[in-house]
């Protein structure tokens, strides 16, 4: 039996408060997801990088919160999102 995909990751997130209504946030995140043993039968070798997981990735986002009608409250924000080179297959 082969030994199972190991994965490590690490992430964090961090939002911001500065003006009235207006939130503005951070992420980031690594993934180091690789195979531990050789998968023959699906062209894996150790230590190749598991097909479609991006080693980095991140977000800035900013949220703006305003009163619309009476008691109700509307909300309108906007993101940057930015992942990093992923492999399509196990061994290129």
């Amino acid at each position: 039996m082969a030994a199972p995909p190991r994965a490590g990751a690490s992430n964090t997130k961090r939002a911001i408060t500065r003006f009235n209504g207006v939130v503005l946030g951070l992420a980031g995140a690594y993934t180091d997801a690789v195979l531990t043993s050789d998968a023959p039968l699906i062209g894996g070798l150790r230590g190749d990088a598991l097909p479609t997981v991006p080693r980095w990735s991140g977000a800035a986002t900013m949220d703006y919160t305003f009163q619309a009608f009476g008691a109700w409250d509307a909300t309108v924000g906007a993101s940057y999102r930015v992942n990093g080179a992923r492999k399509l297959v196990l061994s290129e």
